[in-house]
């Protein structure tokens, strides 16, 4: 039986468009090749995953890699063939994060003739099965072989190849040196080369999947370094489709004083770290994380560091550059008194590899979400972010425990309401106070204190494009707020109402559903046998989707009600004829008595609806919450 390992994650899971991406299809192979390489279903390594492995209704599965070899992942959705023709997303030589270190040997026998001995835990050669190599002469031919000795066991020789997209080929002169990883192709009898020469590895571990990146400030200045590991780049000529992969240390970027970056006095803010491919050689650039469009599709410029490097919008390398092809990875959290005085070390450094392609809607949620981490992402093309997030908030719930001046706001993100910007933001409080910068300062948007008690107030994710800097703020308006300066990206994402003493009344939220901690009957008294208006407590100014508990009297027999929104056509009521009653209740004996029941239903502008009786019995409506889909278009 194998030695397994769990895969990166005790659990994968795969979304698109932010919804899981159930029944897609997980294809595991050996790395750099199409030949199928199973995984398991747990760590006894006893059960094999199918492959293409089905991701469960959550887009989930279990995934545990064999120890010691190297996978390539390719993830497509369910209706893809196998081999699959559409996939989302390819990625090579993955391996184990747990595990025996893979086997590692000197080289013996001749350039062109090698061999090597090795202590493995399984000496059956299968698929994708890897070892590592030091050989100190390179190879004068193109059709080297190698014969592993392992566990004692001479293995038979089989020609050395590399692979050129999908396809084996014979070695250049000289590929065969240093440290090298071989895997073996068992339906090809072959070892591929995975690192010809001038892709050196580390002894004993696989190739870098992740950046080892440094922050530190001295003398007033910040420094950006990474260690060296394996990067794929797209070409530098656009209409090519061709990968190339370089393994460089880059040189270190040096942010001078007095070079902003478009940060602000005392307030957090994130910082990009790419790495350049300049024709083989890495460089590293840096940019604030708002305002700058990180396909990596695309080519980027960059302009050269200096004290004067002041802008949120540009990135800057220590050299400026045309037309380079670029990776991101890592970011820094960075707060400084004084912006551009790096006297205070980074908060939070983190290594990534993303893939930021803004022509997908998987694409623009991740990198929001994920590769971010706060503030927000501008996207040239509003089209894809429209399709990424549409009008959907994703987390931002809204808390308070009433009869406080204090509201909570949940972590998460939204859309801008003009589709430009992905902003998101951590947990935040706002009062009742004027707005100022922050969490826990005011958050009224004109006056120092609010006015009329039991008001509604309107709140909103509020945005400066120039610095990225993101805050709450509530209005009396329901569709724009009076903003500070410099704002001017914003998002409605709920409304709150105040009591008799000006402070919050208490509600809960589930989702875009809100609920009164105490129901408020907004009805009691005669029906009416004509349509009636009744406004409730609900938000002004836009549509909801209201809940009720109606109570209607039946009296002589006889009680039904029907309830509706404003904006659609009056109809009556009846026990026998569309659209019949929403609640109510017949008999042939005169008793007294009560029909209750439950209702939704949209509301006006007004925070109306409009109710409708068979009799004039009384009308008891309790109103327990709303449906708030915080869309421009209600």
């Amino acid at each position: 039986m194998p030695q397994v390992a769990i895969s990166p994650q005790p659990r994968l899971q795969f979304n698109q468009n932010g919804v899981p991406l159930a029944g897609g299809l997980l294809f595991t192979y050996a790395a750099g090749t199409t030949n199928k390489l199973a995984t398991s279903t747990d760590s006894t390594g006893a059960t094999p995953n199918t492959n293409p492995i089905i991701l469960n209704s959550n887009g989930e599965c279990d995934c545990y890699l064999t120890a010691g070899l190297l996978y390539k992942f390719t993830l497509s959705p369910s209706t893809d063939t196998d081999p699959p023709t559409n996939p989302f997303w390819t990625e090579d030589n993955l391996y184990c994060t747990a595990g025996p270190v893979i086997p590692y040997a000197d080289a013996d026998g001749t350039a062109d003739v090698v061999t090597a001995s090795y202590v493995v835990a399984s000496p059956v050669l299968t698929d994708g099965y890897l070892l590592f190599l030091d050989i100190a002469t390179p190879n004068a031919t193109t059709t080297p072989t190698f014969a592993p000795t392992l566990n004692g066991v001479l293995q038979t020789a089989r020609t050395i190849v590399k692979m050129a997209g999908n396809v084996n080929v014979a070695l250049a002169v000289g590929d065969l040196q240093g440290k090298v990883q071989l895997v073996y192709d068992l339906p090809n009898l072959k070892w591929v080369l995975l690192n010809p020469a001038g892709f050196a590895i580390l002894q004993n571990t696989a190739a870098i999947k992740l950046p080892t990146i440094t922050a530190t400030v001295a003398s007033n200045a910040l420094t950006i370094g990474a260690a060296a590991q394996y990067m794929d780049f797209r070409s530098a000529t656009i209409g090519s489709g061709v990968i190339s992969t370089i393994n460089a240390t880059p040189a270190n970027i040096v942010i001078p004083t007095t070079a902003t970056l478009g940060t602000t006095n005392g307030v957090q803010s994130t910082l990009l770290i790419l790495e350049l491919n300049n024709a083989g050689v890495a460089e590293l650039a840096i940019c604030n994380a708002s305002g700058v469009n990180l396909d990596e599709t695309t080519l980027i410029s960059t302009t050269a560091i200096s004290a004067g490097s002041t802008s949120a919008s540009v990135i800057y390398s220590t050299t400026g550059r045309d037309s380079l092809p670029f990776r991101i990875i890592g970011k820094i959290i960075i707060t400084e008194a004084t912006a551009g005085t790096w006297a205070t070390a980074p908060s939070t450094i983190t290594p990534t590899l993303s893939c930021a392609l803004a022509v997908t809607a998987t694409t623009a949620l991740n990198a929001a979400a994920k590769t971010l981490g706060d503030n927000s992402l501008s996207i040239a093309n509003t089209n894809y972010v429209a399709l990424a997030v549409g009008s959907s908030i994703n987390g931002l719930g809204m808390s308070t425990a009433g009869g406080s001046t204090t509201m909570s706001i949940a972590t998460g993100f939204a859309l801008d309401r003009t589709r430009v910007a992905i902003i998101n933001i951590a947990a935040f409080t706002k009062t009742t106070a004027s707005w100022t910068l922050g969490s826990a300062g005011g958050g009224l948007d004109t006056g120092a204190s609010l006015g009329t008690a039991s008001t509604w107030y309107y709140w909103y994710l509020i945005r400066r494009p120039d610095t990225g800097v993101v805050d709450l703020i509530f209005s009396l308006s329901a569709a724009a707020p009076t903003l500070p300066a410099n704002y001017t990206q914003y998002r409605y994402i709920g409304a709150s109402f105040t009591d008799g003493s000006k402070n919050w009344t208490a509600f809960t939220q589930m989702g875009r559903e809100f609920y009164w901690s105490t129901p408020i009957l907004d009805n009691s008294g005669a029906g009416s046998a004509t349509a009636s208006l009744l406004t409730c407590t609900l938000p002004l100014g836009r549509k909801m989707k209201a809940f009720f508990n109606v109570s209607v009297e039946n009296n002589n027999g006889i009680g039904a009600t029907y309830i509706s929104d404003p904006d659609n056509t009056d109809l009556a009521p009846s026990v026998t004829v569309a659209p019949l009653a929403g609640v109510g209740a017949t008999n042939a004996v005169a008793t007294f008595g009560h029909a209750v029941g439950s209702i939704a239903c949209w509301t006006n502008t007004s925070a109306q609806i409009r109710h409708r009786e068979l009799t004039t019995n009384n009308l008891y409506i309790a109103t327990l919450g709303w449906l708030d889909l915080a869309d421009s278009n209600l």
